[in-house]
Order: C-alpha cells, then structure tokens, then sequence
C-alpha cells in the first residue's frame, strides 16, 4: 500500500478536524436551545434586540431604562442588559491581551437553496448573489454555500475550521466570485431526485441543512445571521413515507426555538424567476413567516440578496441582548405575544414576535462543557464577556472579567450572585487544542456595595496555572452559567 503524502495527510488531518468541529458545534446548538429551553421552566427569556434609526442605521449607547418588554399585553422587568452590538477597541498595557482589542468578526452566512428551487432559478440566484457581493467594499464576515438537490451544503467560502489563520487581505474574497460561483452551481447542478417530491424528505434535508451551519457558526460570538436565499418548504403538504398529508408546524416552531436560543436569526429572500410564482399566499410562505417571525429576522422579495445581507450587518452593529422572567410557566404550546419597546420615538426595534411554551427534550450531554468545549475549537475569540489577560513568567495568570457583561441576579435585599466556570486551554501548535484541565468554578456573591464596584472596576482573577514547556498560546475562557454567555481571550507564550 503506497503511503500518503505528507501534503495528503496533513490535508485528510484538517477535514478531520473540520468534521469533529461541526459535529461539535450541532451538538453545542441543540445543548445551547435545551439549557435554553430549560431556562423557559425556570422563567428566563432571552431576546436579541436589534436597535435602528429612521434609516436602518444601528443606534448605539442606549440603556436598559429607555426599553420595554411586553408579554402578553404586561410589561415585564428587565434584569439583563448588555449591548452586544460595534464598540470601541479596549486599550491594553504592554504584555497585556483583550477580546475587545479589535472588532469581533459579526457573521452573515449566505446560503442559496438549490434544493427547494422549483423553477430551475439557480443561475439567476447566482448571478443576484454574485452582483451584490462584487460590490462589497468589505468582505469580513461573509460565508458563501450551496444547498444542493441532495441536501448537502456546498461551501463557496466557508466558516473557518479550528485553528485557522485567518488572511488579512485588502482585496475582498468577493471581488471575482462570479465565475466561482457559476462553476460551483454548475458543478453540483442536477435534476431533482424523484424522492424529493415528498414533501417530508424536503422538509428535513432543509431544516438539517439550517441547523448544520447554525451549529457551525457557534465558533462567533453574539447576534449569528443565516440570509436564506429560497422559494421555501411547504409547512404542510402530502408525503409518500408517511402515506398521507404532513404538518411540520410544531417540529418547525422547535427548530425555530433551537435557532433563536442560539442567536441564529434568519433573514430569508423568496426566490423567484423575474418576480414570478413567488411563495406569496402558499405553504412554503407560512414557513417562511414562522423561521423570520420565531427567530426576529426579516422577510424579503425576490432579487434583494444585497438589501438583506445590509441589514443584517446593521443588525448585528446595533444588537442588545435582554434577559426577563416570564410569568407563562405553563407548558401548553401556547403562543406569547412579545414586543419591546423604546423611549426613543425615533428608534425602530428588530426581535422575535413571541415564544411558544413547549415542553423541553430531556439533555443529551454537559451542556456547560460544551460551550467551554466549542470556544476552545474556536478559530475566534469569543467577545461576549470583555476579557483582558496577562501571564508572568511563574505561569501565574493576571485575568480581568467586566462585570458588567455577567449575569448577576438579586437574592434578598442586598445581595447579587452568579456563577461562573473559567477554563485554561493549552496549544502547542495552531490547529489543536493539546490540554485542558477541569474548569475553575467560582461562586459570584456581591454586597450592594461591591456590586457597584465591580461593575465600574471590573473581577480580577490570579491563578497560577500549569504550562508545559511547548505551550504556544493559552486561551482563557470564561462562561457565565446564568444565560449562557462565553468570553475568550487568548495568550502568547513566551518560553
């Protein structure tokens, strides 16, 4: 037996790595919505709501006391905020190291539905895609794939995988992606197979396929934006596996749920030839409705790939994450009504339109050890919790966390509490993660008074960490276990 190339191994190492990261990262996505769906019995909803001025411009420095959530018609009390949206670089000392040093990569992935197109739109889907994206100044954050007639995803410009360098280049990835692209669609065109008449077949490659790169993009941190070029899958219709008529409502309003817990919202273009038999008035558009409505993303006609991917930039620019406890507490997959609003009478607010209280699967796995798991496979840092970290020649750890950025919750009169788990990963090399001993977990109670300190001065942690002698890089992860949040920054090593 001949023995593969070097070049050949190192290339069957890296899709090895890429398919461990996404099984990984699907698992951490349903985990993600199962915490999250458990957090709905213990009370607490989390929104990502995108704030905009009259343009559709993101609007920045707003606080807690100029909104309003509404459920059901009752206002409800805040009791997280943090904006997750653009903000200024964080100066750092000298051999000092934050996640906020430059601006986090916010991503759009773009995904063109060959599979559901019934009308053969797939070259019309690439030239609308290709003119947009040639005219990008800017292409950072931007992730290209196909949905192919078989239901597999196709990448044009993918996610990066673990431990990738990521290029910095002037020109955009976008600048010549018209012949790229024709070729891609080209090359996996096909007639649709006879099976995907069945409405059941199409309905799960599509949501598969959706929560495949959900999954994928968990490596970001905050608002994560899937724009689905599509005609849609009906939400009702005949199928020949199940030998009669199917309704994917409620399996549709979980996938939603998974997505949204997440921070994946959907945006979704309803392809067309020319404009015409759109989905407008059919099964595919009562999809279409539920996946924009369910996850707070918007809904747009035919031919607007470029106004959709705009706004969901602005979106993520302008983002606030709130947090409330819901009175509903009764599972009875009854919808619940939600609307935020804002003191601002010029400020137009973006988020789900309600939640559906449905009964939770029961956990697969360590849902906490997932997430830490995830950020430590990471090609980025994560930037939900500010971090800044330095490290002496002891291998002692000088680590700052804002608090402001954590979940804090009341308990009694004078009291804020919450629980943190930090991890230290070690790296010997730039795609694998070599060691990662058990997280420190720390147990956050406050006085009134610290509270106020910490929120202005920020937790300081020093603990002296175990660093062998070919460690490169450590990266320091921090994962609230109130709501789920995860900061990381990563450290260079010098021997």
């Amino acid at each position: 037996m001949t023995r593969p190339s070097s070049v050949t191994r190192h290339r069957l190492y890296n899709r090895t790595v890429r398919c461990a990261i996404l099984l990984l990262a699907a698992v951490a996505l349903t985990c993600a919505a199962e915490k999250a769906n458990k957090n709905v019995e213990d009370h607490l909803i989390k929104l990502n709501v995108a704030a905009l001025d009259p343009q559709g411009d993101p609007v920045a420095g707003l606080q807690s006391s100029d909104f309003q959530v509404i459920e059901d018609g009752k206002p409800q009390k805040i009791v997280f905020f943090r904006f997750g949206g653009e903000r200024k670089p964080v100066q750092v000392a000298d051999h000092e190291y934050s996640n906020r040093a430059t601006p986090p990569v916010r991503p759009t992935v773009v995904l063109l539905d060959l599979l559901n197109d019934r009308l053969l739109s797939g070259s019309m889907m690439g030239t609308e895609a290709s003119r947009f994206l040639e005219s990008l100044e800017s292409s950072e954050g931007i992730y290209l794939y196909l949905l192919t007639v078989s239901g597999a995803i196709y990448p044009i410009h993918p996610m990066p995988g673990a431990g990738a360098e990521i290029p910095s280049s002037a020109e955009p990835w976008t600048k010549n992606i018209a012949p790229v692209l024709d070729q891609a669609i080209k090359k996996v065109f096909s007639l649709h197979p006879v099976d995907d008449r069945d409405v059941k077949n199409r309905f799960d490659m599509t949501m598969k396929a959706l929560l495949q790169l959900g999954g994928e993009m968990q490596q970001f941190s905050g608002r994560r934006n899937l724009v689905w070029v599509s005609h849609g899958v009906p939400l009702v219709g005949p199928s020949i596996s199940e030998q009669g008529p199917v309704d994917f409502t409620v399996p549709l309003r979980r996938i939603c749920e998974r997505l949204a817990n997440a921070h994946v919202i959907v945006y979704n273009i309803q392809q067309s030839v020319s404009g015409a038999a759109e989905a407008i008035g059919t099964e595919s558009q009562m999809t279409i409705d539920e996946i924009t409505a369910d996850t707070g993303g918007r809904a747009y006609r035919s031919g607007r790939i470029g106004d959709a991917v705009h706004q969901a930039i602005n979106d993520s620019r302008g983002n606030y994450q709130f947090a409330y406890y819901t009175p509903s507490t009764k599972i009875d997959s009854k919808h619940h009504k939600i609307k935020v609003v804002c003191s601002h009478k010029d400020v137009h607010l973006q988020t789900v339109q309600g939640f559906y209280s449905m009964q939770a699967p029961p956990p697969e796995a360590d849902v906490d050890h997932l997430a830490l798991t995830t950020a430590a496979h990471s090609a980025f840092d994560q930037t939900a919790i500010g971090l800044r970290a330095s490290v002496s020649a002891d291998s002692k750890f000088s680590v700052h966390i804002d608090a402001s950025d954590l979940y804090l919750r009341p308990q009694g009169d004078s009291q804020h509490a919450g629980k943190i788990a930090v991890l230290f990963a070690a790296y010997e090399s730039a795609s694998k993660m070599d060691q990662a001993g058990a997280p420190y977990q720390f147990d956050l109670k406050f006085t009134d008074e610290q509270y106020e300190k910490v929120l202005r001065d920020g937790i300081a942690l020093n603990p002296s960490v175990p660093i062998g002698p070919a460690v490169k890089r450590v990266r320091v992860i921090v994962l609230d276990e109130g709501v789920g949040s995860v900061g990381s920054v990563t450290v260079p090593i010098q021997h």
